[in-house]
């Protein structure tokens, strides 16, 4: 009932009635279906697609909305897996436009602010933690899902998370790049560092130009996980070319202390790409 609850709460802003949804089974097994099966199937187009989304955040059985809901937030983390960087898909990235249906972002927006509050989610489908997932992979860039991912930084100490959703979502404002820069800096714990692998990736995709300076010096502290920010060096490609002399001094420095292969590795490959950029820059 209290699930209900919410439900009503969030279809009143949508502003829409039962007449305004597509006639498609409201029912658990149907939506079973979708959530296993259907959402992933080449058979089923786009527009059907969105419309049994439609059909399943308006539905007044909790169960329904929460497959619905759990169903966008696997979707979702499937295509954040893949943009892994260390991760080769063997398909194409997943579609964001399929998913958007009117009045969606609003909706997941009230489901999540309205469960944060005190109300149960399904323990079968435990939607609610996973809907920023999916606001901010449906929904990229888009100031309002940005609101939420800040009001998680603001209540978790590791940062991993936020980090996680900002780069599923694209965000490349200079409050992000900020925070991807800090939290380059920041441990929590010896036994990996998640965060540092977020960072480092959001800095090389989107590639703002205080972040290679920040990339660069990062080196200067040992950790196993540098290799990640090797990587997104590498990234910037001739851009880092200033800082190959100092890259040169980090790897004989770096000789007696106990780092991975990995890190070696990338080292090596960056130092003769930059290596190559050079000449070829003043050939």
């Amino acid at each position: 009932m209290r699930l209900l609850g919410v439900t009503l709460i969030c279809l009143a802003s949508l502003g829409m009635s039962a007449e305004d949804v597509p006639q498609i089974p409201d029912t658990k097994k149907y939506f079973e279906w979708f959530m296993n099966e259907g959402i992933n199937s080449p058979n089923l187009s786009d527009e059907d697609a969105r419309r049994i989304i439609s059909v399943g955040i308006r539905s007044e059985k909790s169960e329904v909305v929460s497959l619905t809901v759990f169903t966008l937030a696997l979707f979702s983390f499937g295509h954040e897996l893949k943009g892994y960087p260390d991760f080769q898909p063997s398909q194409p990235a997943l579609d964001r436009d399929s998913l958007q249906v009117p009045g969606l972002k609003t909706f997941l927006i009230n489901y999540w602010r309205t469960q944060t509050t005190g109300m149960d989610d399904d323990p079968r489908y435990p939607s609610w933690e996973l809907v920023p997932r999916a606001l901010a992979f449906i929904f990229p860039r888009d100031a309002d899902v940005l609101d939420v991912i800040w009001e998680i930084a603001a209540t978790k100490q590791d940062r991993t998370y936020d980090l996680q959703l900002m780069n599923l979502g694209k965000f490349n404002t200079p409050e992000v790049n900020r925070h991807r820069i800090e939290s380059l800096f920041i441990e929590h714990n010896r036994r990996g560092e998640a965060h540092l692998k977020m960072a480092a990736w959001g800095l090389a995709e989107h590639q703002p130009p205080e972040g290679l300076a920040a990339l660069v010096h990062r080196q200067d502290e040992p950790h196993e996980d540098l290799h990640w920010v090797l990587d997104a060096i590498s990234a910037y490609e001739i851009k880092a070319l200033p800082y190959l002399n100092q890259l040169r001094s980090l790897k004989s420095k770096m000789e007696d202390l106990p780092y991975s292969d990995k890190f070696k590795e990338r080292l090596d490959t960056l130092l003769t790409t930059l290596k190559e950029l050079d000449a070829t820059d003043h050939f």
